[in-house]
C-alpha cells in the first residue's frame, strides 16, 4: 500500500510538471518523462494498476491542455487535445501490453516455483503429514499468500476436516489458525465446502463481505482478506481441499486458479500413490506376521509330530520285542519237542510241532519286517554320496546262504556312484536280488543280473531275472503294503520287502518300477540323482 500511494504521488507530481508547466521549445519532448513512472506502475502493480494511472495521467494532460499548458499546446485547442489523445493512447496501450506480458511472466514464475517445490516435497515425503506444512509453505512463499490450511474429506462423516496449516512467520494469525483447526465443514459451506461441492477452484476478493463464510469475523480482526482454495482430485473424486488468505484485497485470477488446479490433480495422485504405499506396508506386515504365526504353529507341530512319532517308534520296538520273545519260546519248545521227543510223537503230532516251528518263524520276519519298514519311512536319511558297489557287496554277505541253497548265479557289472543313503541302497539291493533268487519256478536255477546306466542326470540300476514274471494288472499294486501277487502266495514271505524299496527310494529323491510278464522273468528298476 505504501508503495501504491508513493507511485501514485511519484505520477501526480510528474503530470503537474509536464502538462500543467511551461518550458521553451527545444524541450517539448519532455512529456516523455511521464513514461518511466508509467513502466513502474506497471511492472509493480500490473494491469489494474497500470489502468488507474493512466487515468490519473490522462486527466492531468487533460486539464492542462485545455488550459494551454504543457508540450501539446497549439493555436488550434482541438489540434492540440488529438495530438494528446494520440500519445496518451499510444502509451496507454504500451503500459497495458506491458502490464499484462509482466502479470503473465509473474504468473507463470510462480507456478514454476509452485510445481518445483511441490514436486520436490512430494519426491521426498514419505506420507501426507509429513509433506502437508511443506506443500502449504512452498505454495504461500512462492505466490506471497499469509497462510494456507490443508483440508481431508472425511467419508464416514461426510465432512472437510483440517489437517495442517501453516503461515509466514512474519505473520501472527493465532484465532483464525485455531478456528480453522477446530471447523468442519460440509458441501457447499464456507470456502472449502464450496470448492469440495463444485469440484474447481474457487476466488473470494474479500472473505470479510462474503455471505458464506463463517470465519469472517475472525478474518476480519486479524486482517484477513483475499483467499483462494483449489480441490485435490483424483480423476474425478475430490479427496481434500487447499486454502491460501491474503492481508490484501486481490481481484480474481482466472488464469492463476487454471495453473494451480494442476498442482491439485498431482496432489491427488501423490495422496492416492502414499495410500497405495502404506496399504501393501501394512498388508506384507499382516502377510509376515501370518507367515510368522503360521511358522511358530510349523514348529511346534512338528515338534510334537517328532515326539509322537519317537514314541511311536519306541512303541513299536517295545511291541517287538514283547512279540518275538513269546514267538521264540513257543518255537524253542516245538523243537524241543520234536528233538527230543520225537519217538514218543506220532506223524500227526509230529507235523503240528512243525506248524508251530514254520508260523513262528513267520511270524518273527513279519515282525522284523514291518520294524524295518518303519525304520526306513522315518529314520534321518542325509543324501550322501555312496558306491553302489560297496551297497551291492554288501546285500551279497546277506544273501550268502540263499545263493549257496538255490546255487543261483548272480552277475553285477561295475555299478557306479550315487546320490543317496548307504544302509538304504544295501536293505533295497539285497530286497531287489533276494527275491529274484526265491521267486523262481520249481526246479529252476536263478540267474540274476544286475546293471546301471546313466539316463541325463539320473542312475538308472536294473535287476533282471528269469523268475515266475509278474501279470501286468498286478505291477502297480506289488509296491504297496502286505500286496502279494496271486503266483507268489506259494512263496515264502512277508508282502513288506518291495514296500520297503519303494519307501526307500523315494524318501532319496527318486522313483522305483518294474517290467515284466508271466512266466518270462522280471526287470526291477530305481532311478537315483548321479553325484
Amino acid at each position: 500500500m505504501i508503495e501504491a500511494a508513493g507511485a501514485l504521488i511519484i505520477l501526480t507530481l510528474v503530470g503537474q510538471l509536464v502538462f500543467h508547466g511551461s518550458a521553451p521549445g527545444q524541450f517539448r519532448l519532455y512529456h516523455f518523462l511521464t513514461i518511466p513512472p508509467l513502466l513502474w506502475v506497471a511492472y509493480r502493480f500490473r494491469r489494474r494498476g497500470a489502468s488507474l494511472a493512466i487515468v490519473v495521467l490522462s486527466t492531468i494532460a487533460i486539464a492542462g491542455t485545455v488550459r494551454g499548458l504543457g508540450p501539446f499546446v497549439l493555436r488550434d485547442p482541438n489540434e492540440a487535445l488529438l495530438l494528446l489523445q494520440a500519445f496518451i493512447g499510444t502509451v496507454s496501450i504500451t503500459i497495458l501490453v506491458l502490464a499484462a506480458v509482466v502479470a503473465e511472466q509473474i504468473r507463470t514464475e510462480q507456478f514454476l516455483r509452485v510445481q518445483y517445490g511441490i514436486s520436490r516435497v512430494m519426491a521426498e515425503a514419505a506420507s501426507l503429514p509429513e509433506a502437508a506444512p511443506k506443500i502449504l509453505r512452498a505454495i504461500c512463499e512462492a505466490v506471497g499468500w499469509e497462510i494456507g490450511a490443508l483440508w481431508r474429506v472425511d467419508a464416514a462423516a461426510q465432512v472437510l476436516r483440517c489437517v495442517e496449516s501453516w503461515h509466514l512467520p512474519s505473520s501472527n494469525l493465532p484465532e483464525f489458525e485455531q478456528a480453522t483447526r477446530s471447523r468442519t465443514f460440509t458441501k457447499s459451506v464456507g470456502l472449502p465446502g464450496r470448492t469440495w461441492a463444485c469440484a474447481q477452484p474457487v476466488w473470494v476478493r474479500d472473505v470479510t463481505h462474503d455471505d458464506n463464510f463463517p470465519r469472517a469475523p475472525v478474518a476480519l480482526r486479524e486482517g484477513l482478506h483475499a483467499a483462494f482454495a483449489f480441490p485435490i482430485l483424483l480423476n474425478t473424486e475430490v479427496l481434500g481441499v487447499i486454502e491460501f488468505f491474503s492481508c490484501e484485497i486481490r481481484e480474481p485470477d482466472q488464469n492463476f486458479l487454471e495453473m494451480i488446479s494442476v498442482v491439485g490433480s498431482q496432489i491427488g495422485q501423490f495422496m492416492e500413490r502414499k495410500e497405495a504405499e502404506s496399504a501393501l506396508r501394512a498388508a506384507k506386515e499382516q502377510l509376515r506376521g501370518y507367515a510368522d504365526e503360521l511358522e511358530q504353529h510349523v514348529a511346534q507341530r512338528t515338534a510334537r509330530l517328532n515326539d509322537t512319532v519317537e514314541s511311536l517308534q519306541n512303541f513299536s520296538y517295545s511291541v517287538a520285542h514283547d512279540l518275538r520273545a513269546p514267538l521264540r519260546a513257543m518255537a524253542g519248545f516245538a523243537t524241543i519237542l520234536q528233538e527230543q521227543y520225537a519217538s514218543q510223537l506220532d506223524a500227526e503230532a509230529q507235523d503240528y510241532t512243525r506248524r508251530i516251528i514254520d508260523a513262528a518263524g513267520r511270524m518273527d520276519r513279519l515282525i522284523m519286517d514291518l520294524l524295518a519298514y518303519g525304520q526306513m519311512a522315518h529314520m534321518d536319511l542325509a543324501p550322501d554320496v555312496v558306491a553302489l558297489d560297496a551297497s551291492a557287496a554288501a546285500a551279497m554277505e546277506q544273501l550268502a546262504d540263499d545263493v549257496r541253497a538255490k546255487n543261483a548265479a548272480v552277475h553285477i557289472e561295475a555299478l557306479p556312484k550315487v546320490k543317496g543313503h548307504p544302509v538304504v541302497l544295501e536293505q533295497v539291493l539285497a530286497n531287489l536280488i533276494g527275491n529274484a533268487i526265491k521267486f523262481v519256478p520249481p526246479g529252476v536255477t536263478p540267474r540274476v543280473e544286475v546293471t546301471a546306466h546313466l539316463t541325463g542326470v539320473k542312475i538308472c540300476v536294473r535287476v533282471r531275472d528269469n523268475g515266475i514274471g509278474i501279470a501286468p494288472a498286478a505291477q502297480e499294486r506289488i509296491f504297496d503294503i502286505f500286496e502279494r501277487g496271486p503266483a507268489t502266495s506259494k512263496y515264502p514271505g512277508t508282502g513288506i520287502g518291495l514296500a520297503i524299496v519303494r519307501k526307500g527310494i523315494e524318501r532319496l529323491g527318486g522313483r522305483v518300477g518294474v517290467e515284466s510278464e508271466p512266466d518270462r522273468g522280471s526287470c526291477f528298476w530305481f532311478e537315483l540323482p548321479a553325484p
